[in-house]
């Protein structure tokens, strides 16, 4: 799900979003996941910045949220290059990963060994 992270209702556009995705089945034995990826970083004060990264940093890892801006590049990546994918949480998880953001030039698919 990527959405304006300096918009004002943010977080309010993200509560509809979760109620959508509630009213979506999830197929029996599987778990829903979603990626927030939390555009337009670049037009956000500089302390508001620094939070924000910093709380998309630790989501990261669990593989909830990215901070980026699709204008300047810039990104909070916390997703493991390939050679430590197999490792992480979210690749022990699912075979495969791909993630791609922007111009594929600014962010290339990142894959996960297959099982």
């Amino acid at each position: 799900h990527v959405r304006d992270i300096a918009s004002p209702d943010s977080a309010a556009q993200a509560k509809d979003v979760e109620a959508v995705l509630e009213q979506i089945p999830t197929p029996e034995g599987k778990t829903r996941r979603i990626l927030e990826v939390w555009n337009k970083i670049d037009l956000l004060e500089p302390e508001t910045r620094e939070a924000v990264v910093g709380q998309a940093e630790r989501l990261a890892r669990e593989g909830q949220a990215v901070a980026v801006s699709a204008w300047t590049g810039d990104d909070s990546w916390a997703i493991p290059p390939p050679d430590q994918a197999a490792t992480s949480a979210t690749a022990r998880n699912n075979p495969r990963i791909e993630c791609s953001i922007g111009m594929a030039s600014l962010a290339p698919a990142v894959r996960s060994p297959q099982k």
